[in-house]
């Protein structure tokens, strides 16, 4: 059992990476612009390693004020939901639902790693800086303790606020 966490631990950095590491440069155009202008990505962020899709199966959803919403099945790696927002203030809604697809006989590992935040986006609606923290966790579980996980991941379906948007210099 060891060795197919540590076998996974790797997969699982690497993924969380993605998500902490933000390039930093002198690209600025406008320093003075309002802070309600600037274009940003709400996101939610569901890394998956090891077992997890073998007991689990779901989405995650995320859905912008103006209706507009993306919602992915997840599979095994990075899942990524994430929907544009222009104006704000501004209430996301996200929603993680996630079932057990069989029950456990025994223990086995489950890894996985959650986020959910605000990015800078660029004129294309794609990431273009900041980054979301993502909480990560490798454990083995039993039947009950997989149950208490589905449970505590779904939880984390709320609303999201955003009021207004600067980068930390």
């Amino acid at each position: 059992m060891k060795k197919n966490i540590l076998k996974f631990l790797p997969l699982v950095a690497m993924a969380l990476m993605a998500f902490t590491f933000v390039a930093c440069g002198d690209d600025d155009d406008n320093n003075n612009e309002s802070s309600s202008s600037q274009n940003v990505l709400a996101q939610v962020v569901l890394v998956t390693a090891n077992d997890f899709c073998e007991y689990i199966e779901g989405t995650i959803k995320i859905t912008a004020p103006d209706g507009t919403k993306d919602e992915v099945t997840v599979k095994d790696g990075t899942n990524v939901a994430k929907v544009l927002v222009k104006k704000y203030p501004a209430d996301c809604k996200v929603e993680i639902n996630l079932k057990k697809k069989k029950s456990l006989e025994g223990t086995t590992s489950v890894g996985y790693g959650t986020g959910i935040g605000f990015v800078k986006a660029n004129a294309a609606g794609q990431p273009a800086g900041g980054n979301i923290s993502v909480t990560s966790s490798v454990s083995t579980v039993n039947d009950e303790t997989l149950d208490r996980l589905i449970e505590r991941l779904n939880a984390k379906s709320s609303t999201i606020t955003i009021s207004s948007y600067s980068e930390g210099k």
